[in-house]
């Protein structure tokens, strides 16, 4: 995740780990407030990323994601697109939330009022994100192989997914 930030951002990105009843992890990128793309459009992104690690019978450790939150805010702190996932949100009282990945647009609130629907998505990697954010927001890149970084890295995203 941290090199494929380093593609748009020179934040240091470090990271705060912590823990719940569930042993799940949280993985928050510092700074807390987000990082800033800059570009055309520039904009801030802030990430939550839950996940589990676990063994099995043979002694194989793996990941997997429970949960994400990719934000793309505008310099106002006004949001512009969320997608979100959380498989498990009774563990953070919300249990009747939508549990499927989904999108956020809190624009689209003419002439329907659409800012708290869930638009319904398949899951989304954070090189997805970053290049939505590249090609559709005219985000800034720091390294010139950048695109077909984040394309093979999501690539291995989606082969490797569990589900």
């Amino acid at each position: 995740m941290r090199q494929a930030l380093a593609c748009v951002t020179p934040a240091n990105i470090g990271a705060s780990f912590t823990t719940n009843k569930e042993n799940t992890i949280l993985f928050r990128p510092a700074p807390v407030d987000g990082v800033l793309l800059r570009g055309i459009y520039p904009v801030r992104l802030q990430i939550l990323h839950l996940y589990v690690i676990t063994e099995d019978d043979t002694g194989h450790w793996s990941v997997h994601t429970t949960g994400y939150s990719y934000d793309i805010e505008g310099l106002e702190g006004h949001e512009v697109v969320t997608y979100h996932y959380d498989s498990r949100p009774e563990l953070y009282g919300e249990p009747n939330s939508y549990t499927k990945p989904h999108l956020h647009v809190r624009g689209l609130n003419t002439p329907l009022p659409m800012g708290k629907a869930h638009f319904p998505t398949g899951r989304i990697s954070i090189e997805e994100v970053l290049l939505f954010a590249i090609r559709e927001l005219g985000i800034e890149v720091r390294r010139p192989d950048a695109v077909a970084f984040l394309e093979q890295g999501d690539a291995q995203f989606q082969a490797r997914r569990s589900w």
